[in-house]
């Protein structure tokens, strides 16, 4: 059996390219989960961190980096990726994130096709999807109560 190091691979997973996204990512927004994977024959992980898109109303994507405590252990890890992440303008693309990830050596492991052969629908039909909702929600009457008698 081969011990942990030589089983650890740096990876992440995309969600707009993930067939369970429109489960998930109810709001259609980008999210990449980046971290330490063990490959088999246990899977698993000592810790993950993920880069999360938010609207903040300026039509641009803003970014944030957000880890759990317990991954703080592999962020020292992705000193590189933090190094070129300090680089990154304002309005970076998931395009863009994607490439400097996979430009840095680390693993795309983004399943895109769902094991159980259900289809997943592209990021934009996602995103109208969502606003689409909001706008339902928005219209949605509001009871009002019935009057005394």
């Amino acid at each position: 059996m081969a011990d942990e190091s030589s089983r650890r691979v740096r990876g992440f997973y995309q969600a707009s390219r993930s067939f369970y996204f429109d489960v998930v990512h109810k709001d259609g927004l980008e999210e990449f989960v980046i971290g330490v994977f063990l490959i088999e024959p246990e899977n698993g992980t000592p810790g993950e961190f993920a880069i999360r898109e938010h609207d903040l109303g300026n039509g641009k994507p803003s970014w944030r980096l957000e880890a759990f405590r317990d991954s703080w252990v592999v962020l020292g890890e992705f000193r590189d990726l933090l190094d070129w992440m300090a680089g990154l303008d304002e309005g970076t693309t998931a395009e863009q994130i994607r490439a400097g990830l996979v430009g840095l050596g680390i693993m795309d492991l983004t399943t895109e096709k769902d094991p159980r052969g259900a289809g997943r629908l592209d990021i934009e039909e996602r995103k109208l999807r969502a606003r689409l909702a909001e706008i339902e929600a928005a219209r949605a009457p509001v009871p009002t109560p019935e009057p005394r008698r």
